[in-house]
C-alpha cells in the first residue's frame, strides 16, 4: 500500500515511468517578472528531459505553435528525442503513458476530460505541484476536488510539509461540507495521494560559482576581508519577505561591531532582486539611505544574469526571513546550499524542511495570529480588496523574532569556520536532496507507485460524463432505441441521388459544424442497405444489431447520426 503523506523514493531498478507533460509556456518560461514557480520550472523543464529513457517526450499541448522554447530545450539537450504531441482535443486518446504532469495544483479540469477517455479515471494517473496557496484560483482549485473525478491513484505533490498540511486543511473542510450537506461521511472519501516532494535546483552549476568568488567581488568592487549578506527574490514588501526585521537586526548587529572591532569593514547586504512598481523601488532606496550609516547595503538588478552569477558568488552568508503566505516552498535557502553559502531563514514553512538550525543554518522563530483570529479573506472574494493588500495585512501579523535573529547574525558574521563549515554541510544536502535529477527521480518513483495502484483499483471507479441525450430526455415525445427492428423503405431507397440531394439540403440547413463529415458516415450505410434492398420492392425490418456488426469500422456515434439522417429524409423509420 502506499502511504499518501510519504516522500517517494527513486526506484531501486532505476526505472522511469512514461510520464507525459502538459506543457504552458507560463508554467516553464519566465514572463516579465521573475516568479519563483517559473524560476521552478525552468529547471524542473530540463530535468525532465534528461530523465526521458527513450527517443519519445509524450506532451500534452493546445497547439503545436506553443511548443517553441521546448523545441528549442530538446535540441540544447537532447537533440535525438522526438516530441509526441497530444493536442488538448485529443486528451480522450491519450495512451501509451502513466502519468500525465500537471505543474500547478488544478487538477479538476484534467480529471474532467479524462473522463471521456474509453478507459475512464483508469487511463493515467493526474500528477499536480502545488506553488502558492494563499490565493482565491488556488483555493478554489482545491475545493473543487472533493468532488471530481480524482482517484487514489493520482496526486498532488506537496513541496513541503507545511504546504500538505495547508492542502489537508482545505481538502478536510470542503469534504466535511459536501458529507453535511448529502448525508454522508468525509473519512469515506478515496482522496488523491498527497506526497511531500521538493522543489530543485541545478546543484553543480551553483556550486561552481564559488569558484568566481574573487573575480566577483573584485567585479562589484567588494574588499576581500569585508563580509557579504545575500538576499535573493521578489522585493515586493508584502509578497515574500518584509525586509524591516532584517535591516533593523543587522543595524543593531553591525553598531556593535564598530565599536568591538573598529578596524572591520563594515558588513555588506546585498539585495539582488526585482521591484515591480515605482513606489517598491523608492522604498528600498529610503532605505539604502537610512541604513547605510550602519552596513553598506546595495541593491542588484535580478534581471541581469551577470549581476545575478556575480553576487551569488560574492556572498558569505544567505539570509532571507520569509514572513508572507504566499511562500510554500522557498527555492532560494536551497540554491544558497548549493552554492556553500550558510543560511539564516525563518522558521517558516518549506524553509523549515530544507534548512537544518544549527548545521546548515539558523532559524529563527516566526509567530501568526492562532487559527480562530478574524481575517479579511470575504472582502477579498467579494472584491472590495486587493489581493496585494490582502497579502500585505496578513504579512503585517506576521512576526520574525528580532532576538534570535541579531545573536545569528553575530554569530556567522564573527565566526568564518563557522560559516566555512555550515556551507559545506549546505552544499553536501543540497547534492543529496534538492538537485533537479533527484527530484525528478522521485517523481518518476511517484508515478510507477501510483500505476501500481491504479492497475490493482476496479474498472468500475466512477460514472461517465451526463450524456446530452440524457439530460434532455423530456425534450421529445419519444425516443430511437439503441436496437430493435428497422423499417427500411427499398424505393426511398433506390432513389439515391434524390436522396444524397435532400441531404445535401438538410446538412446545409444544419448547425453542424462539419455536415461533410457526416455526409462520409452515411456512404458506407447506403451501399449496404441498397444491396439488402436490392431484391425488394416493399417495405421490409432489419435488426439495428444485425447492421451494427455488419460495419464494424463505423463508430457508433457515427452510424446512429448517419440513420437519423436517413430517417430525416424518410429512408428508413428508427425502433422506438
Amino acid at each position: 500500500m502506499i502511504n499518501p503523506f510519504a516522500t517517494p523514493s527513486p526506484s531501486a531498478s532505476g526505472q522511469r515511468a512514461a510520464l507525459a507533460v502538459l506543457y504552458t509556456a507560463d508554467a516553464y518560461a519566465n514572463g516579465g517578472r521573475k516568479m519563483g514557480r517559473q524560476q521552478a520550472g525552468l529547471g524542473l523543464l530540463p530535468a525532465l528531459i534528461d530523465a526521458t529513457t527513450t527517443n519519445r517526450f509524450p506532451v500534452v499541448a493546445l497547439r503545436q505553435e506553443d511548443l517553441g522554447p521546448l523545441r528549442q530545450q530538446v535540441q540544447q539537450r537532447r537533440p535525438d528525442l522526438r516530441l509526441h504531441l497530444w493536442p488538448l482535443d485529443k486528451l480522450d486518446r491519450l495512451s501509451g503513458v502513466d502519468g500525465l504532469f500537471v505543474a500547478d495544483p488544478s487538477l479538476v479540469r484534467w480529471a474532467e476530460l479524462r473522463q471521456w477517455h474509453p478507459r475512464g479515471s483508469g487511463a493515467w494517473s493526474l500528477i499536480g505541484l502545488t506553488h502558492t496557496l494563499s490565493s482565491l484560483g488556488a483555493l478554489e482549485a482545491l475545493r473543487r476536488i472533493p468532488a471530481a473525478p480524482l482517484q487514489p491513484w493520482d496526486a498532488l505533490i506537496c513541496t513541503s510539509r507545511c504546504a500538505r498540511a495547508a492542502v489537508q486543511a482545505v481538502l478536510q473542510q470542503e469534504a466535511e461540507t459536501l458529507a453535511r450537506r448529502f448525508g454522508g461521511q468525509a473519512q469515506a472519501w478515496a482522496a488523491p495521494q498527497l506526497p511531500v516532494i521538493p522543489l530543485g535546483c541545478d546543484v553543480a552549476r551553483l556550486s561552481g560559482l564559488a569558484k568566481g568568488r574573487d573575480p566577483a567581488r573584485a567585479a562589484l568592487r567588494i574588499p576581500e576581508e569585508q563580509v557579504v549578506l545575500l538576499f535573493v527574490g521578489r522585493l515586493e514588501l508584502h509578497a515574500k519577505a518584509h525586509p524591516g526585521v532584517l535591516l533593523q537586526a543587522l543595524a543593531r548587529v553591525a553598531e556593535r561591531l564598530a565599536q568591538a572591532r573598529p578596524a572591520c569593514p563594515r558588513p555588506c547586504l546585498l539585495v539582488l532582486g526585482t521591484a515591480r512598481s515605482q513606489v517598491t523601488a523608492q522604498a528600498w532606496q529610503q532605505a539604502v539611505s537610512h541604513f547605510s550609516r550602519w552596513f553598506e547595503l546595495r541593491l542588484l538588478d535580478g534581471h541581469d544574469p551577470l549581476l545575478s552569477d556575480q553576487a551569488w558568488a560574492a556572498g558569505d552568508v544567505f539570509v532571507s526571513l520569509a514572513d508572507s503566505l504566499q511562500e510554500t516552498f522557498g527555492l532560494t535557502p536551497v540554491e544558497a546550499m548549493a552554492r556553500g553559502l550558510p543560511v539564516i531563514a525563518s522558521d517558516w514553512n518549506g524553509y523549515r524542511d530544507t534548512v537544518v538550525h544549527g548545521v546548515t543554518g539558523l532559524l529563527i522563530p516566526s509567530s501568526q495570529p492562532d487559527p480562530a483570529a478574524p481575517h479579511r479573506l470575504a472582502e477579498l472574494s467579494l472584491g472590495r480588496l486587493r489581493y496585494d493588500t490582502f497579502m500585505a495585512d496578513l504579512m503585517q501579523q506576521v512576526v520574525i523574532a528580532e532576538e534570535p535573529l541579531v545573536e545569528a547574525l553575530e554569530r556567522l558574521l564573527t565566526d568564518p569556520e563557522l560559516r566555512v563549515r555550515m556551507g559545506e554541510a549546505g552544499r553536501q544536502r543540497a547534492s543529496q536532496h534538492y538537485d533537479w535529477s533527484q527530484v525528478v527521480a522521485q517523481i518518476h518513483a511517484l508515478t510507477l507507485e501510483l500505476a501500481e495502484r491504479r492497475q490493482a483499483a476496479s474498472a468500475a471507479v466512477d460514472s461517465p460524463p451526463l450524456s446530452p441525450w440524457r439530460q434532455f430526455a423530456s425534450w421529445p415525445s419519444r425516443h430511437h432505441a439503441s436496437h430493435g427492428l428497422l423499417r427500411i423503405d427499398p424505393q426511398r431507397l433506390r432513389q439515391r441521388r434524390v436522396a444524397m440531394e435532400q441531404l445535401q439540403i438538410y446538412a446545409n440547413l444544419s448547425t453542424a459544424a462539419e455536415p461533410a463529415l457526416q455526409l462520409l458516415a452515411l456512404q458506407p450505410l447506403l451501399s449496404h442497405l441498397e444491396a439488402l434492398a436490392v431484391d425488394q420492392h416493399q417495405p421490409f425490418q432489419l435488426p439495428l444489431e444485425a447492421l451494427v456488426n455488419a460495419l464494424p469500422g463505423q463508430s457508433p456515434s457515427d452510424l446512429q447520426q448517419a440513420l437519423a439522417w436517413l430517417a430525416k429524409i424518410g429512408a428508413l423509420e428508427l425502433p422506438s
